[in-house]
C-alpha cells in the first residue's frame, strides 16, 4: 500500500475533511445514548439526539484543540 500511496502529500485540510466526515459521524453513531433513541424511538428523536451529540462531539474537539 505505501508503494502505491505513500507519496500522497496529506494536508489539514484533508485531515479536517477525514475528521468532519468520516471520524466524528462514526463516534457519534457509537454513542450509547444515540444508539437507545434510535432503536426506541422515532425517527425525528434518533435525528435530533445524533445532531445534539454532534454538536457536543465537535465542540470537546474544539476546546481541546485550541
Amino acid at each position: 500500500m505505501n508503494d502505491r500511496f505513500g507519496n500522497i502529500q496529506w494536508t489539514e485540510k484533508d485531515k479536517v475533511r477525514r475528521f468532519l466526515f468520516e471520524e466524528l459521524p462514526a463516534e457519534v453513531s457509537k454513542d450509547e445514548e444515540y444508539q437507545n433513541a434510535k432503536k426506541y424511538s422515532d425517527r425525528q428523536n434518533a435525528r435530533i439526539t445524533f445532531e445534539k451529540k454532534l454538536v457536543n462531539k465537535f465542540q470537546e474537539f474544539i476546546f481541546d484543540h485550541t
